[in-house]
């Protein structure tokens, strides 16, 4: 519930009544978990992730394929986390360009 009334702050201006969220959780590779809020209807399109306890803010990108969400533009270092339906992998990419998965094999969890 604190992520998704911090992702309806972080999505201003555009009104609350016109932003979707949409929660959801994911069960990774080696055990790990991370919880993501997407938050549609504001441009550009949000996913607000928990990683270890720190929250991460990540803006829509376009893509080819599923869903592109990076922490910074192309060229600065920063998490890039990629969808495609119920699947989704965590990355890093470095300033100069170099990507590393972080977490993989991540699936979306039931929600219940």
């Amino acid at each position: 519930m604190r992520l998704a009334a911090a992702a309806l702050l972080l999505a201003a201006p555009a009104t609350a009544q016109d932003l979707e969220t949409l929660p959801m959780h994911y069960g990774c590779d080696r055990g790990a978990r991370i919880e993501a809020v997407y938050v549609n209807g504001g441009m550009p399109a949000l996913a607000i992730l928990t990683l270890e306890g720190r929250m991460v803010v990540l803006s829509n990108v376009p893509s080819g394929s599923g869903a592109f969400y990076a922490e910074a533009p192309e060229g600065r270092a920063g998490y890039f986390w990629r969808t495609k339906g119920e699947e989704a992998t965590l990355s890093w990419r470095a300033a100069d360009g170099a990507e590393t998965d972080l977490l993989d094999g991540c699936t979306a969890l039931p929600q219940g």
